[in-house]
C-alpha cells in the first residue's frame, strides 16, 4: 500500500464511519433484532401449541366429563378405562371359545359365538355406549343406595374381591341357589363384576291344534324381559379355592395385565364396590314386590272367525262339555280353530301373549265357568275355559322377574331426568386393544395353541365388569 493511501484510511479512521456505512450498520442491526423477535415468536407459539395440545390430552380432556348423572361427572379417563377393560374381557373371550373349540361337532357353535364376539370388537361405538350406560347406572344406583342409608365399606370390597378369586377368609361357604352368578377367574383370566341377571319367564304353553287349511291362530308367547347381559355365555367351571398367598399372587397377575390398559387395582375395587350397591339396592326394592297374584289354570279355543266362536258357544251353552270340544278342534272336526292348556299362570301375564280384553274378562270369571267370545290379539277370537282361580304364590322365576322388571321401572325413571350426555362422548370411545392378528380370521377347528403368556379364558359375567342397562344413548 502506498503511503498516500495508508494516509487516507488512518484520516477515515480518524473521522468515524461515514454517513452511510452508519446507515447500513443500523439497518443490519435492525434485521437482526427482527430476525431474532420473529424466531423466538415462532418458538413460543410452537412450544405453546405443542404444549397446550399435550396439556389439553393428558390434562383437560380425560378430565372433561362425557356424562353427568344425578350430578356427579362421568370423567373421560375414567369411561376410557373401562371400555378398555370392556374390550380387553371380550378379547379374553374370544381367545377362550378359540382355545375350547377343537371338538369338531361343536365348530358351527364355537364359530358362531366367536364371530359375535369379533362383531362386537369390531363396533367401538356400541361398546362405549353399553360401558357408558353401565356407569351411568352405578351412579345412580350409589346414590339411591346413599339416600337409604345404605353404604358399602372398604373390608366388605376387600372380602368380596378375595372371593371373586377363590379365597374366602371365613371358609368356603355352601353352594346355595342364586340369582346371582360367581365369578369365576383362574391364572391367567380377567375377572369381572357379575350381574344380577335376568330372568326369562317361563313361555305360556304352545297349542296343541293346528288350523285349517294353513293359519297358525295361537299367538306367540310375547312376555318382554329387558336385554340379557353383555355378552351371554355357559358358565365355566368356578374356581379353584385358593389360600390368601394364591390369592395375592392372582391378583399380582391380572395388575400386571391390566397395566397394558391403564386399568387400576382402584378401577377395579369401584366395580366390586358398584356390584354391592347393586345387589344391596335391589334387596330393599324387591320387598316391594308383592309375592303372591291373582292365578288362573284352565284351557281355551281360538277362532279365526266370529261365527265359528258363536257355533262352539252355543253348543257349550247346551251343555256339551268344554274338554270334547276342544278334542274336535284337536281332531280338525272342528275346523279354523285350535285349543291349549293353561297350567298356574298369574292373570296379568295373559295381556303380553292374548290381549288386554282377555285378561279383563278371564280375571272376572270364577273357576267351573267359561267365558264368552273374546276378541283378543291377532285377530283371534277366543273361548276360555276356567277350572282354577285363586290367588297363589309366584314361583321363584316368575318372583325374579318382577322383582327385575320393578327395579328397572325405578332406574329408567332415574335417567329419564338425571343424565346429561356431552355431545363429544362418542369421540372419546378408544378403539384399543385391538384383537390379536391370530384371532382376526381365527379357525377354531384344528387352530394352534396361542403364544405364552396370553390370556386364555374370561369369566361368564358381564364384560363391562356389571350389570348391563338396557339404556340407548340417542
Amino acid at each position: 500500500m502506498s503511503k498516500a493511501a495508508k494516509r487516507r484510511e488512518a484520516q477515515q479512521e480518524a473521522v468515524g464511519p461515514t454517513k452511510k456505512q452508519i446507515r447500513l450498520s443500523r439497518r443490519e442491526a435492525q434485521q437482526r433484532r427482527l430476525i431474532l423477535l420473529f424466531t423466538v415468536v415462532v418458538t413460543v407459539l410452537v412450544v405453546g401449541i405443542l404444549g397446550f395440545g399435550l396439556l389439553n390430552e393428558q390434562v383437560i380432556k380425560p378430565r372433561q366429563p362425557v356424562a353427568i348423572a344425578d350430578g356427579e361427572e362421568i370423567s373421560t379417563a375414567a369411561f376410557q378405562a373401562r371400555v378398555r377393560f370392556a374390550r380387553l374381557n371380550l378379547i379374553a373371550q374370544l381367545r377362550n371359545i378359540y382355545q375350547q373349540a377343537q371338538d369338531p361337532q361343536l365348530q358351527a357353535i364355537f364359530q358362531s359365538y366367536m364371530q359375535s364376539l369379533l362383531n362386537q370388537l369390531n363396533d367401538p361405538t356400541q361398546i362405549g355406549r353399553d360401558v357408558l350406560n353401565q356407569m351411568i347406572d352405578e351412579v345412580l344406583i350409589r346414590h339411591e343406595a346413599n339416600r337409604r342409608g345404605i353404604t358399602v365399606s372398604a373390608e366388605e370390597v376387600q372380602e368380596r374381591l378375595e372371593q371373586q378369586f377363590g379365597f374366602y377368609r371365613h371358609g368356603t361357604p355352601t353352594p346355595t341357589a342364586t340369582a346371582t352368578a360367581t365369578i369365576t377367574p383362574t391364572a391367567t383370566a380377567t375377572p369381572l363384576v357379575t350381574n344380577t341377571p335376568t330372568h326369562t319367564p317361563t313361555p305360556l304353553p304352545s297349542p296343541t291344534g293346528t288350523l285349517t287349511p294353513t293359519a297358525t291362530l295361537a299367538p306367540t308367547a310375547v312376555i318382554t324381559q329387558t336385554a340379557t347381559p353383555f355378552p351371554t355365555f355357559t358358565p365355566f367351571p368356578t374356581p379353584t379355592v385358593v389360600t390368601e398367598e394364591g390369592f395375592k399372587e392372582l391378583l399380582a397377575q391380572q395388575l400386571e395385565l391390566w397395566r397394558s390398559i391403564n386399568f387400576t387395582e382402584a378401577d377395579y375395587r369401584k366395580l366390586v364396590e358398584a356390584e354391592l350397591y347393586d345387589e344391596r339396592l335391589r334387596e330393599v326394592f324387591n320387598r316391594d314386590v308383592p309375592t303372591r297374584e291373582d292365578h288362573i289354570m284352565g284351557a281355551w279355543m281360538a277362532f279365526e272367525t266370529e261365527e265359528g266362536a258363536k257355533a262352539v258357544l252355543d253348543r257349550l251353552s247346551q251343555g256339551e262339555p268344554f274338554d270334547k270340544l276342544a278334542g274336535e278342534v284337536r281332531a280338525r272336526t272342528i275346523v279354523s280353530a285350535t285349543t291349549g292348556e293353561l297350567p298356574w299362570t298369574p292373570v296379568v301375564d295373559l295381556a303380553p301373549r292374548f290381549g288386554d280384553e282377555v285378561q279383563q274378562a278371564v280375571s272376572s270369571t270364577a273357576a267351573g265357568q267359561h267365558t264368552n267370545i273374546i276378541a283378543g290379539s291377532g285377530n283371534l277370537w277366543y273361548i276360555f275355559n276356567i277350572t282354577g282361580h285363586e290367588e297363589r304364590d309366584l314361583d321363584p322365576q316368575t318372583l325374579r322377574q318382577r322383582q327385575n322388571d320393578h327395579f328397572q321401572r325405578w332406574l329408567d325413571d332415574q335417567r329419564s331426568t338425571k343424565v346429561q350426555f356431552m355431545d363429544y362422548w362418542e369421540s372419546r370411545v378408544p378403539q384399543d386393544p385391538a384383537v390379536p392378528p391370530d384371532l382376526v380370521n381365527a379357525n377354531p377347528v384344528g387352530a394352534a395353541s396361542p403364544p405364552p403368556g396370553v390370556p386364555y379364558a374370561a369369566p361368564p359375567a358381564d364384560a363391562l365388569g356389571g350389570r348391563r342397562s338396557t339404556f340407548s344413548l340417542p
